[in-house]
């Protein structure tokens, strides 16, 4: 129990001093940003003192009762407009799906299943036991997933901050509107997240830790029940234990061993991130959305991660929770149904 205790002092330490040190020169999302990368050099270093992966279940709850708290009643009478956007997003699921398969196919050649599962879209812990599963190599799948999702985390904000032109996303752990949230408010609030929580040990579907606080955080807000959110400085810690989790996911990698799926996972998160801002634009010539706000939409990481990042960079964190909600299911759904024709074929009965 103490050796655990002290993991996670230690391990939030090293994420807080990472995220600490990018607050300081001015870097978009630093206190996720920071953490990342502070805990995937302490993890290459072999330090034992990193948060486990099922730490991030605990604050997936409020990061769900923060996508909630972004739905007033107005703005929930707009989400059948935005469905112009969600078929853009499908449509350009569905191409880079294609895409994605031919790439790892020609450049890295993967076998049939790894490059499909490597090339989808989705939730990274998802698609990379469905596509183990079914035959493909989980390290190649974990590696190009999670570059992905580090691609998009840490390229994206740069890129928005550049183009608006100022820094943002700096949350400060001293900053707080606590003092804005009643007793009731703060009672709402912890029960869509301890609710939810529990309620998603028994309903197992993926993102249920944050989709359903999300869901109840959304209905006490669109009632008016409260219009609290959760104060900032909880929204720091939570991006600093998200960082401290991802970056942990660097333990035991041997550089040696995974020079050639770095190349070409890297070379995927580009041709992700490009072709997501291309998109964008192309959608802002027939969408009522800025470039902004459709690239976050579009913008292939993690539900939770895309969540944290819409939220610090001051985005419409309705209209992207809304539309990477519908991509992660979508992508969850559709994957199983064409990896059906695509898959290879059984291998012979052996001769003996």
């Amino acid at each position: 129990m103490l050796e655990r205790f002290l993991t996670l002092v230690v391990g939030l330490a090293i994420g807080a001093a990472g995220g600490a040190v990018f607050y300081l020169i001015h870097a978009p999302l630093p206190w996720t940003l920071g953490a990342i990368l502070a805990t995937a050099v302490a993890a290459v270093m072999n330090s034992r003192f990193l948060l486990k992966t099922p730490t991030r279940n605990f604050v997936r709850p409020v990061v769900g009762v923060l996508a909630g708290s972004t739905f007033t009643p107005a703005l929930a009478g707009s989400i059948a407009s935005w469905w112009p956007a969600i078929a853009l997003l499908i449509a350009y699921s569905l191409v880079m799906l294609t895409v994605g398969y031919a790439y790892f196919r020609t450049f890295g050649g993967y076998d049939k299943v790894t490059a499909f599962f490597a090339s989808a879209p989705g939730g990274l812990g998802e698609l990379t036991l469905l596509g183990s599963s079914l035959g493909g190599d989980i390290r190649r799948l974990v590696m190009i997933h999670l570059i992905r999702m580090l691609g998009v985390i840490f390229i994206v904000p740069f890129a928005l901050q550049i183009y608006i032109g100022h820094p943002i996303g700096r949350t400060s752990l001293g900053a707080s509107h606590a003092a804005l949230l009643t007793i009731p408010d703060w009672i709402l609030l912890t029960l869509c997240a301890l609710i939810g929580f529990f309620l998603s040990k028994r309903i197992k579907f993926p993102g249920a830790p944050m989709i359903i606080p999300m869901l109840l955080s959304m209905g006490v807000h669109v009632t008016e029940m409260t219009a609290a959110a959760p104060p900032s400085w909880l929204i720091a810690i939570v991006q600093v234990v998200l960082g401290s989790v991802i970056g942990a996911r660097f333990a035991g990698v041997r550089w040696s061993e995974v020079r050639k799926v770095l190349v070409i996972g890297t070379g995927w998160a580009l041709v992700l991130i490009t072709s997501a801002a291309a998109t964008a634009y192309v959608g802002t010539l027939f969408l009522a959305q800025p470039i902004e706000g459709l690239l976050l939409a579009l913008a292939p990481a993690g539900m939770v991660e895309m969540t944290l990042i819409t939220f610090a960079l001051g985005m419409e964190t309705a209209f992207v929770v809304t539309c990477q909600l519908c991509r992660v299911l979508f992508v969850l759904l559709i994957t199983p149904l064409v990896f059906k024709v695509i898959k290879a074929p059984p291998p012979p009965p052996d001769a003996d």
